[in-house]
């Protein structure tokens, strides 16, 4: 589950702080492999930017917390970030394909590892989103891992849905 609220928003600019939390965790956030991990809740930052042409920049940068049901579990060092870029497909207003557009984005995470030093991982996600409404995106991007600690996830679909309210 993901929720956010937002500290500014302007006709350009927005900023907000959100909470995501993931049940049960998988081995992608310390977890077990038969997924009975513990809840991980990840507080992150965010910033969006959009250019008058249409183009627009995020990032984020988030720390999981692991939520631990019996006993207190150790506060790790393990840090989400990322950033983005997408343009719509047309910068005509009133083409249908205005509300189309394509992106390209970088993942990283930095997670205390079994050996000493934490293990960095980035993926790439080339993608695009389709923007329904005001008040609802689709998107989908390609997870491309770039660096040997990344996540087993080479040739998988990330998709997400978002709406506001």
């Amino acid at each position: 589950m993901n929720t956010q609220v937002q500290l500014f928003d302007t006709k350009t600019t927005a900023c907000a702080v959100a909470l995501r939390a993931v049940a049960p965790a998988g081995l992608q956030y310390d977890g077990l492999q038969d997924r009975q991990g513990s809840t991980v809740l990840t507080p992150n930052f965010s910033i969006f930017h959009a250019l008058d042409d249409g183009t627009a920049f995020q990032t984020f940068v988030g720390k999981h917390l692991p939520v631990e049901q019996y006993g207190t579990a150790p506060l790790t060092t393990n840090l989400t970030y990322g950033v983005a870029v997408q343009r719509p497909l047309t910068a005509d207003a009133n083409d249908a394909l205005h509300n189309f557009y394509l992106s390209m984005g970088a993942l990283g995470q930095n997670r205390s590892g079994e050996a000493p030093g934490p293990v960095v991982s980035w993926e790439v996600l080339p993608g695009f989103s389709w923007k329904v409404a005001e008040n609802c995106m689709l998107s989908g991007a390609l997870i491309v891992p770039v660096s040997a600690g990344s996540r087993d996830n080479a040739g998988r679909w990330q998709f997400t849905c978002s709406f506001q309210f």
